[in-house]
């Protein structure tokens, strides 16, 4: 049976949102994005939004605020990955139900031409695959 990468490679931060973003940091984000005007959808390495780093981290209080702040919810960075598609990659269930509900598209695909749902089902996830059959 096949298994698949760990699909972190790539996602450590590289810019103060980023950074505050991968460790959770609600009151950093909130400072930088209101006081220092950060925008929310800044593209940073390898078309990864600060969205992104939120969802391969876990952080779901983040991803609200995100969304709350008209955060990009399908964007796609080099590999194609959106949001939905790195969260469900690193099973986290919390920040998918989040995405799905704010109207995240599981129909996407990356580069390889895999959903959201067929990450989830390729990892025997069956948590996920019904959050996303049925959200």
């Amino acid at each position: 049976r096949r298994k698949f990468p760990l699909y972190l490679i790539g996602y450590d931060p590289v810019g103060k949102v980023q950074r505050a973003a991968s460790v959770g940091d609600l009151a950093s984000i909130e400072r930088l994005i209101n006081c220092h005007g950060y925008h929310v959808n800044g593209q940073y390495t390898r078309r990864r939004k600060s969205l992104h780093y939120d969802c391969a981290h876990n952080h779901p209080d983040v991803v609200t605020l995100l969304l709350s702040k008209k955060a990009s919810i399908d964007v796609q960075d080099d590999e194609g990955c959106t949001p939905l598609i790195k969260a469900t990659q690193r099973g986290n269930v919390e920040c998918i139900t989040i995405l799905l509900i704010q109207g995240a598209n599981p129909h996407l695909r990356d580069l390889s031409g895999n959903t959201a749902l067929h990450h989830a089902v390729s990892r025997d996830n069956t948590t996920i695959a019904s959050i996303q059959c049925h959200p």
